[in-house]
């Protein structure tokens, strides 16, 4: 049988021939689909992004970050506002304090997960059985362990280990691959694998933003709200009088 590449179309509709093995005689083909598979295909092939070449995998990339950076800022911006109003703002209660863990395990504890994925891949022995589902396992483990590490450590601490593991995983990673665990910085450059090469830079890019961004939520200091200002009564003015010459 002979399967169409999905990196020639957009689509990732399968088009495909099989021929018999012993006469080479045509057996059966598919050349095409219904409608409603034709935009499932599309629509798949769009977010996998197979079809791209390297100038559109970067403008995904940026794309992505754009639209991570605008719905994490969004969840932090709402839990900073909420506690703004909350009547005693140290000691919030439980819901809030449950989405504002929750906010810490979506954005750094993914970045670890996201990492971790990456790491697995590198890790797990090539003839291991089920591997890529492994990896996926292990990227939801890892994600769930982020949770409970936010759930049982206090909301700044946990920002800024999390951030931090997750700068230090990124960074880790294209020194990994220089000792042997994958495709290394210098293999990359001998062989002009410019894609390897501009995923471990963008690796230790993201390393950089994670740790700049525990460091700023280290120094961080949360305003004092101001002690209410009592206002005074309003004072009569004296009453005149007139004095007889």
């Amino acid at each position: 049988s002979m399967v169409q590449s999905q990196t020639a179309q957009v689509s990732t509709t399968p088009k495909y021939v099989v021929f018999d093995g012993v006469t080479g005689e045509l057996l059966h083909s598919k050349d095409g689909s219904g409608a409603v598979a034709t935009t499932q295909g599309v629509l798949y092939g769009l977010h996998l992004g197979r079809f791209a070449d390297i100038e559109t995998r970067w403008l995904y990339f940026i794309v992505g970050l754009v639209g991570t950076a605008m719905v994490g800022s969004g969840l932090v911006l709402w839990t900073v506002k909420r506690r703004s109003k909350l009547p005693d703002p140290e000691k919030p209660y439980f819901g809030f304090r449950l989405v504002e863990r929750l906010n810490i395990a979506s954005i750094a504890g993914l970045s670890v997960a996201m990492v971790a994925f990456f790491w697995l891949n590198r890790w797990l022995p090539v003839e291991m059985l089920e591997r890529a589902q492994w990896e996926i396992h292990g990227f939801f483990l890892v994600w769930l362990a982020t949770l409970v590490w936010a759930l049982v450590r206090p909301a700044k601490r946990a920002w800024v280990e999390l951030l931090a593991m997750a700068a230090g995983l990124c960074f880790l990673l294209p020194i990994a691959n220089m000792l042997g665990l994958g495709q290394g910085m210098q293999s990359s450059l001998a062989q002009a694998g410019w894609l390897f090469l501009s995923f471990d830079l963008s690796l230790w890019l993201l390393a950089i933003v994670h740790a700049a961004m525990a460091w700023r939520v280290a120094k961080h200091q949360p305003p004092r709200p101001r002690p209410a200002v009592k206002k005074r009564p309003p004072v009569a003015a004296p009453a005149l009088t007139t004095q007889e010459s």
